[in-house]
């Protein structure tokens, strides 16, 4: 069990070897997603990139909606804020493409909609970047992961969790010269 433990983690470095990565200057980001089937809009800013091109440090917001019916109340949509610190590591790019892997550490926000407290959770996923021209200036780009959080809406029926679950997002980054 150990080898195979060994194997896995030396394989898993190997992915992440930058094949033709390059240095990036400073970006935003803007997307739409669904975290854990709560529905998401989002802001990013993601640092110039370290290491040749390998890391990335950035931090988001954002602003999520929940439906579900308070106590004897109708269905509707409540909304609460995220806030994301984190790094994406490049895998692999080139002059259209890029592959990274991401990983933050959250901070749900008190909502008094929601019924919700501080709460820290963690994300951890993949994404495909696909450049709008190889000279930079912008690009599109989607990722899938998992949340892992213990935020409830503890003012709604059956105190469902927060964003816990599936994420999946697509946006679009804009890069800063």
């Amino acid at each position: 069990m150990k080898r195979v433990m060994i194997g896995l983690v030396l394989l898993w470095v190997i992915a992440l070897v930058p094949l033709g990565a390059a240095d990036r200057p400073m970006a935003l980001a803007m997307s739409i997603g669904q975290r854990g089937g709560d529905f998401s809009l989002g802001a990013e800013v993601l640092a110039p990139t370290l290491f040749d091109g390998l890391v990335a440090l950035y931090g988001g917001v954002d602003l999520q909606y929940k439906a579900g019916r308070a106590q004897g109340g109708d269905q509707e949509w409540y909304p609460y804020v995220l806030a994301s610190v984190g790094l994406q590591i490049t895998a692999t790019q080139t002059d259209w493409l890029r592959l990274y892997a991401s990983s933050a550490l959250l901070v749900f926000v008190p909502s008094p909609e929601v019924g919700s407290l501080w709460h820290m959770g963690g994300y951890g996923g993949f994404g495909v970047e696909f450049f709008f021209a190889s000279e930079g200036g912008g690009s599109y780009y989607i990722e899938i992961g998992g949340t892992g959080t213990a935020a409830k809406a503890i003012a709604l029926a059956h105190k469902p969790y927060l964003g816990n679950g599936l994420t999946i997002k697509a946006g679009c980054r804009f890069l800063l010269c």
